[in-house]
């Protein structure tokens, strides 16, 4: 028992150390860059042409528009009218109606 012990000990230890050594090799050491600045000019002819094609492919893709859908509800003349079914019924009743008019809009929309 304690031999199994002292194997678990030595292999966290030894797993610790090297946790430590990956992580310090990781850390990332900071150092200061003097800038350069010269005359030439960062706007090149290639980043020119590059940002030519990039704005006429946005130009394209903002120019390009979905036709409207119609309405196909049916109006509503005023309010509902007098039911003497449930509250559940009705629920019922307006369940199978959206289920029919989705069902007719389907056939509809792959005819």
């Amino acid at each position: 028992m304690k031999i199994v012990l002292l194997i678990t000990f030595i292999e966290s230890a030894i797993v610790a150390v090297l946790m430590i050594l990956w992580r310090f090799r990781k850390v990332a050491v900071v150092v200061p860059v003097r800038q350069i600045t010269s005359a030439i000019n960062i706007q090149t002819p290639e980043s020119r042409r590059r940002d030519t094609v990039h704005n006429s492919r946005w130009a394209f893709i903002n120019g390009w528009t979905v036709e409207p859908q119609t309405d196909d509800r049916r109006p509503a003349f005023g309010g509902v009218g007098a039911s003497t079914a449930s509250a559940s019924g009705r629920r019922s009743m307006a369940r199978r109606r959206h289920q029919a008019m989705y069902k007719e809009w389907s056939q509809d929309r792959h005819d």
